[in-house]
């Protein structure tokens, strides 16, 4: 890493707001919400939960949602989803 490389990527506000840039191709997301349903789950925890994208889709569809995240520029990021307000 150069003294110019941000140590931890997640930290930067610019670059955490791309992180959701391109959600289409996220093949996760579609595969999680399934996977929700399929069990029948009513209360999820997403721990790593970034950008809370996933927690918000989720709480979206009525599930009891707990996202966990260690790094704060990404968790000022989840309280500007749709739904964080309905997430803990």
């Amino acid at each position: 890493m150069t003294p110019s490389e941000p140590g931890n990527y997640y930290a930067v506000p610019e670059l955490a707001a791309a992180y959701d840039a391109d959600t289409e191709a996220r093949q996760d997301l579609p595969f999680y919400l399934a996977l929700a349903a399929e069990l029948g789950a009513r209360r999820v925890a997403d721990i790593g939960s970034g950008t809370g994208l996933l927690c918000s889709l989720l709480a979206g569809q009525g599930y009891e949602v707990t996202g966990v995240e260690p790094e704060e520029t990404m968790l000022s990021l989840a309280d500007t989803q749709p739904h964080a307000d309905a997430v803990t």
